[in-house]
């Protein structure tokens, strides 16, 4: 795991240096930066010295999860070609606010993990999944949503066939 970070924060780097003012480029070193953090939180919890440890790295791991996914979700719908209209991009200050507002109170919620022969786990709760699960169904209109309107923008991506 903390290779796929190192290599993730090496990429973003590379891109960063080559296209510093280009604003995909801005994009792809947070999103590749958040990546790198989650893997290095979950390599600590994997080798936590103690029980207590390991919840703090398990609370640590959650919240840096659903910060990388918000940021691979903005990302995804950042507009490089004709998409001008998805909701991350038109509203960037809301979606911040809610994606840390959701690593927030994921990062707050109870989480119990167990340990086995590869180190610390952490173990979803029924909280867990029940925010998890809202947070899915919230963020799922905003990527059909994108999806649609490339197919009637008349975009020719790949992506939309």
């Amino acid at each position: 795991m903390l290779v796929t970070g190192i290599v993730c924060l090496g990429m973003s780097l590379l891109i960063i240096k080559r296209n510093p003012y280009l604003k995909i480029s801005q994009l792809f070193l947070i999103t590749m930066s958040m990546v790198a953090i989650y893997t290095s939180s979950m390599f600590m919890l994997r080798n936590a010295g103690s029980y207590e440890m390991a919840i703090l790295f398990a609370h640590l791991s959650l919240t840096t999860g659903v910060l990388t996914t918000s940021s691979m979700l903005y990302f995804s719908v950042y507009p490089p070609f004709d998409v001008q209209g998805s909701w991350p991009v038109k509203r960037k200050y809301s979606f911040i606010l809610s994606a840390t507002a959701a690593a927030i109170i994921i990062g707050a919620l109870p989480v119990k993990v167990t340990t086995g022969n590869m180190g610390y786990w952490w173990v979803p709760t029924e909280w867990t999944f029940l925010w998890i699960g809202a947070l899915a169904a919230l963020t799922l209109p905003a990527v059909l949503g994108t999806g649609l309107r490339m197919r009637g923008s008349g975009a020719d991506t790949p992506f939309c066939p």
